[in-house]
């Protein structure tokens, strides 16, 4: 699979493609799109954006849209296993772990939801809702929380069950170093056991931490209280 990044449109759309080869499937979505642009965005947390975006598709040779560190590129492989996937851009300079210790919840497709609680003084805290593109356009940015637009849902509705919640936990992600996040939330029931384990492992070769919403919340009361 070839994922590349298509720019920035004038509208501020980013958006990703997927190219399949050989020992790909095809995705019926090949464009992964959000509304909004991002300020900071490394090379690893883009390109580990663009491949949980189509995971289920990759096995073979895989190239991402810029080149990624070792870890990365392991952890993407035993995240495919028991496919085979090689990562084909691998760059072997030291990468710079994500500043900032706020933390960013994944909120799926809804208005009303409880943001993460925010302490003057201390790391902010952000709820990410991923909006359906099919019924909204555009962003909106809270003190507590952004509402972006994208394709995340058709992706996730038309792919494998056990893989669904990936292109949403990728869009949350391209934002988190633009508000200086460095841990990743996700509902309780977001995710099987067995997805969570090797979705951990790939957050973690990000330089990213992983909770669930319940720990995330538990932590925040008791250090604020």
């Amino acid at each position: 699979m070839r994922i590349h990044w298509n720019g920035r449109g004038a509208t501020g759309r980013f958006s990703i493609a997927a190219e399949p080869e050989a020992y790909d499937a095809t995705p019926a979505v090949s464009d992964f799109f959000v509304d909004r642009d991002m300020l900071l965005l490394s090379d690893d947390v883009l390109s580990l954006a663009a491949f949980l975006a189509f995971a289920p598709y990759c096995s073979g040779s895989l190239t991402l849209p810029r080149s990624v560190s070792p870890e990365l590129a392991q952890a993407i492989t035993e995240f495919q296993a028991p496919a085979w996937v090689r990562v084909a851009n691998v760059d072997m300079e030291p990468r710079r772990a994500p500043q900032g210790s706020g933390m960013a919840l994944v909120v799926d497709d809804s208005l009303t939801f409880e943001p993460l609680p925010n302490t003057w003084g201390r790391a902010r805290n952000l709820a990410v809702g991923v909006l359906d593109s099919a019924s909204w356009a555009g962003d909106l940015v809270g003190t507590d929380r952004l509402l972006v637009a994208s394709n995340a849902h058709l992706i996730s509705q038309i792919g494998p069950a056990s893989h669904a919640y990936l292109p949403l936990v990728a869009t949350a992600m391209l934002f988190m170093e633009s508000y200086n996040c460095s841990t990743l939330v996700l509902p309780d029931d977001a995710v099987d056991a067995a997805m969570w384990d090797r979705l951990a492992g790939l957050v973690k070769a990000a330089k990213f931490a992983l909770l669930r919403e319940s720990e995330a919340r538990a932590f925040l009361a008791a250090t604020t209280s």
